[in-house]
């Protein structure tokens, strides 16, 4: 998975409320270092990203060139960011994370249910591309259980696979687990159902042309009161 690169996702409009965010009753470059490290634990800044230069962080805080690096040299020193002279500062992998997706040649599975004929095609496929490029593939069945979704995850992140193949449920609660594995460098791909604010590839059926194409069909066979029954509206994860 491709992720943007930092000027690109960092861009200064990203940062509009930034300015009124810092306050007098702590220490400036405090507040910065605290904004940056939130934005590497929400998944806005993953690993590699470029941090904005001391001048662009100077506009976007309001902020001295002084107070600019001590933020900059405070990340570095917690061990959340390394610096490339001439090139700048950018985000480091969590320690323990370091490691290659080449040497880890595991992928993970999240279903909502194993037994379900939409997903044994896809798992098929799956399992064919993987065996032939020498991975292997882990599955499990979330049961469309928040806890076992968390157990999965929390099972991931302890020992983080290559890439992570997810079916989520409808809850907004797995936020975190999936920014943090991001960090971590597992590519992420979401399956049939996108996560508001998540940043990832996402493999899904067109359910809209898909209504559209069944209507047309049923008002061409005569049919003028149609049903539809579907999810409703689901927060921040919804089928597409």
């Amino acid at each position: 998975m491709k992720l943007a690169k930092g000027n690109e996702r960092m861009s200064e409009t990203r940062y509009r409320t930034a300015t009124a965010a810092i306050s007098d009753f702590m220490p400036k470059y405090f507040q910065v270092k605290q904004d940056l490290q939130q934005r590497m634990e929400t998944g806005e800044l993953a690993p590699h990203d470029k941090l904005p230069s001391e001048a662009e962080l100077m506009r976007i805080y309001n902020i001295s060139r002084i107070t600019a690096r001590h933020a900059i040299q405070e990340l570095i020193r917690a061990g959340l960011v390394y610096s490339i002279q001439g090139k700048g500062s950018f985000v480091k992998l969590p320690d323990g994370w370091e490691r290659t997706r080449e040497t880890k040649r595991r992928v993970t599975f999240i279903m909502t249910y194993v037994v379900n004929e939409f997903y044994g095609p896809i798992l098929k496929g799956i399992l064919d591309v993987l065996q032939r490029r020498g991975y292997t593939l882990e599955i499990y069945n979330s049961g469309e259980k928040y806890e076992c979704e968390m157990e999965i995850l929390s099972r991931c992140l302890h020992d983080p696979p290559a890439g992570l193949l997810f079916v989520p449920s409808f809850t907004d609660a797995i936020y975190k687990h999936l920014f943090q594995l991001q960090r971590a460098g597992v590519a992420l791909v979401l399956l049939d159902r996108r996560i508001k604010g998540v940043v990832c590839d996402l493999v899904a059926k067109d359910n809209v042309r898909t209504a559209r194409t069944a209507i047309r069909y049923l008002m061409g066979m005569g049919h003028v009161r149609i049903l539809f029954l579907g999810l409703g509206v689901r927060r921040t994860i919804s089928p597409i």
